[in-house]
């Protein structure tokens, strides 16, 4: 009988523990700009945007044509990601920044008034036969007062 009560008990609160309450799950924290410091945007839902320093960041996309890991490749590669950036409430200017690109258009970064923001790096690393979700990539930025590279 004892043993009959106590399994009773433990399914209810599991079924219990199981429930999600409605708004319950926790939201993102909004992504902070703040000078040299690192900070990451992803194409998951409140994480794509930051602010701070007077300025506002969206990640719009990111195109990697970067050489798998476990490939042979005639070049690197390069990743290019498509941002949208308003300094002091202006009217927002799209800036492409680029890793690993040899065009002299390439830039990994972008001076936006007294500051640079600079594209650090863009993961995961593709790696061969594998793809990846939209929301797995994660961009790292960088705001300075000078360019990086």
């Amino acid at each position: 009988m004892k043993k009959c009560i106590f399994l009773t008990a433990v399914l209810l609160g599991l079924l219990v523990g199981a429930c999600v309450v409605p708004g319950s799950q926790k939201t993102p924290l909004p992504v902070t700009i703040t000078k040299d410091e690192i900070f990451v945007l992803s194409a998951v839902a409140g994480q794509d945007t930051a602010s701070g320093l007077d300025l506002e960041v969206r990640l719009v996309e990111v195109k990697d044509s970067r050489c798998p890991n476990g490939v042979e490749c005639v070049w690197a590669g390069k990743v290019t990601v498509t941002l949208e950036v308003s300094v002091k409430g202006a009217k927002a200017e799209t800036v492409e920044l680029t890793l690993g690109g040899v065009d002299p258009a390439d830039q990994i970064s972008y001076q936006l008034d007294t500051l640079f923001i600079s594209l650090v790096s863009v993961d995961p690393y593709p790696e061969a036969g594998r793809e990846y979700a939209k929301g797995d990539v994660r961009v790292s930025l960088l705001v300075s007062d000078a360019p990086l590279g």
